[in-house]
């Protein structure tokens, strides 16, 4: 914010030294206010699915603080809603959750796989693409910030007034199954088209056309990348009795955290290599071959990722076809 809104912070007359200090301490209590206000939402307007709900634990002040406005915001919640989620799993089970009890469940270890797998991809689109921004040489010439914020804002908004049609239809369309195919080639395999934005580059460098470019081909590919995650999440929760599901979840997000971690590593590397590389001065489309290389690369990632699925879908003992309630 000091960079980008110096003028705006200075004719508000704010004491600027802390943030010179700590220059993401707005982005990041920004961030905390959200996540703060959106766990309270949770908290008192999602109903609880498991039959005997364990309390806060010894955590007092959230019972004091919210558990009158949940009991009050909840207590026309009907049961009726859980019981299509709960149609492919068992109830309960005798013994507690550990580990090894869920990952020897054969369905719930593929889906668990999967995550991981796209997890990794995932994070992997999203790094190379700043990476790519700011290389002077084989790519977009060094966007600055705001540039850059353009980009991911316009393509935010194209992912939030896409998803939720988005994937209603293709659930309804093609399956819990069908989505997960789409998320692998729509969600992935299309970045390889990322270094195209360069054609549309005038001699002053980056223009609006290939800032809208970028934009189109990120919030598509977002949404059909959430789509995977929203069904693999559900499949992963229909594999497990309902009283495993947290343990799975926590499991499912520590090895996601896992696969989160190495990525930025391999893509940095992966990046470096083509980005400031001239292969005899090859190239493709009058544009450099080095980000078509780097980039190619990245989208083929979504070709074994889709044999893995269809794999686990020849295997499955359930094939559920999911529809969506609106």
């Amino acid at each position: 914010p000091l960079k980008t809104r110096e003028d705006l912070l200075i004719n508000a007359q704010v004491d600027t030294r802390t943030l010179v200090m700590y220059p993401y301490l707005l982005p990041n209590l920004f961030g905390f206010i959200l996540c703060f206000s959106s766990a309270i939402a949770v908290y008192c307007e999602i109903a609880e699915t498991l039959p005997n709900p364990k309390p806060f634990g010894g955590c007092i002040v959230p019972r004091i603080l919210w558990g009158g406005i949940r009991e009050s915001s909840i207590a026309s919640a009907s049961n009726k809603t859980y019981q299509s989620i709960e149609t492919h799993s068992e109830a309960t089970t005798q013994q507690p959750p550990t580990v090894a009890s869920i990952w020897s469940r054969r369905e719930t270890r593929r889906n668990l796989i999967a995550y991981w797998m796209f997890s990794a991809i995932q994070i992997i689109i999203d790094e190379a693409f700043p990476l790519y921004c700011v290389a002077t040489k084989n790519g977009l010439g060094g966007l600055s910030e705001n540039q850059i914020g353009r980009i991911l804002s316009l393509s935010g908004f194209i992912f939030a007034l896409l998803q939720f049609r988005a994937y209603t239809w293709m659930t309804n369309k093609f399956g819990l199954f069908g989505s997960l195919r789409l998320g692998c080639l729509v969600g992935i395999v299309p970045v390889s088209l990322t270094p195209a934005a360069s054609l549309f580059e005038a001699e002053s460098g980056v223009n609006c056309y290939s800032i809208v470019y970028l934009s189109v081909l990120m919030g598509i590919t977002k949404v059909f990348q959430s789509a995977f995650f929203s069904s693999i999440t559900v499949m992963a929760n229909r594999t497990v009795p309902v009283d495993m599901r947290s343990t799975m979840n926590g499991i499912g997000g520590s090895g996601a955290g896992m696969s989160k971690a190495v990525a930025p590593v391999l893509v940095g590397l992966w990046m470096s290599r083509w980005l400031s590389a001239d292969p005899a001065g090859a190239t493709f489309l009058n544009l450099p071959v080095g980000p078509w290389i780097a980039y190619a690369g990245i989208g083929a990632l979504g070709l074994p990722m889709l044999h893995y699925v269809k794999s686990c879908e020849l295997n499955s003992a359930h094939g559920i076809n999911l529809l969506v309630e609106t």
